[in-house]
Parts: C-alpha cells; sequence; structure tokens
C-alpha cells in the first residue's frame, strides 16, 4: 500500500513487524529520510537502499542486519545523517562505510565496533559529528586517536 505514495518522501517504520519483503515494497519510492527500528529486517532487505539513491537520512536500529548488509549504504551518494543501533556492526562493517560523500553525523551504539573501526570513521572526511555509547570495544586510547586524527569532529557518548 505505501508503495502507492510516490511522492512520499519521509517513512518511520519503528516498532512495526516490517520484513525485508516490506522494505523490498518500497522500492520506486523517492525517499530521503527512512527509520527502520525494531523490526525484522535483514541484510536481503537492505538491498532495497541501492534504489533510494536520494536517502539523506537512514535509521537502522534493533534490526538483524550484519556488517554485509551495510555495502548496500555504499551507493546512498547522498547520506548525511547514519543510525545503527543494537545490531551485529563491527569493523567490517564501519569500513564499507568510508567512502560515503556526504556522511555528517554517524551514531552507532550497542555495536561490536572498536578501537580499529574507530580509525575508520576517521577516514569519513566530510564527517562533523559522532555518537555512541555502549561500545565497549572503544577505548579511552581509541578515542585519543581518533581526536588526533579529527580533532574537527564532534563527539558524543
Amino acid at each position: 500500500i505505501i508503495a502507492r505514495f510516490k511522492k512520499l518522501e519521509s517513512l518511520g517504520a519503528n516498532d512495526t513487524r516490517i520484513t525485508d519483503q516490506g522494505l523490498k515494497a518500497l522500492i520506486g519510492l523517492n525517499l530521503t529520510a527512512l527509520g527502520i527500528a525494531n523490526a525484522r529486517v535483514t541484510d536481503d532487505g537492505l538491498a532495497a537502499l541501492d534504489t533510494m539513491p536520494r536517502l539523506k537520512f537512514l535509521v537502522l536500529n534493533t534490526t538483524k542486519i550484519t556488517d554485509a548488509g551495510l555495502s548496500h549504504l555504499a551507493k546512498l551518494n547522498a547520506l548525511q545523517n547514519l543510525q545503527i543501533v543494537d545490531t551485529a556492526i563491527d569493523d567490517r562493517g564501519v569500513k564499507l562505510l568510508t567512502g560515503l560523500p556526504a556522511l555528517e553525523n554517524f551514531s552507532f551504539s550497542g555495536t561490536r565496533v572498536t578501537d580499529a573501526g574507530l580509525l575508520d570513521i576517521a577516514k569519513i572526511k566530510t564527517l562533523k559529528l559522532m555518537y555512541f555509547f555502549n561500545t565497549p570495544g572503544i577505548t579511552l586510547d581509541g578515542l585519543a586517536k581518533f581526536r588526533r586524527l579529527r580533532p574537527e569532529v564532534i563527539i558524543q557518548r
């Protein structure tokens, strides 16, 4: 039903039963913002994001995505804000995000990102704000190294 709304630009599918099939039903929409939380979306469903080049804001919280699924975000050249919370994402997934040309705000919490991933995040040239908590793999030493590399980035934790 939602796919009929061709002018729809923003969609929040939080606390829904959206699945990979439901996400694929959004193919053809010109979304600029998409929020998915507490859903049964997996890496397979993220393939639908390949068809959303205008996407600027993306939330992927408490889903079943892994690092492999983040490869579908690599084509999102307009993506400015990304939030990933309570997923199995680790350093391999973060590395896939380093080529996003417009990413300014990156939030990740409840992930398996470590100091090594933090150094990859430092390679995101457009990054202005990074927010994380509940990420025990990031140490004060790793954070200090990040700050030396990217002192202009605002860090909230």
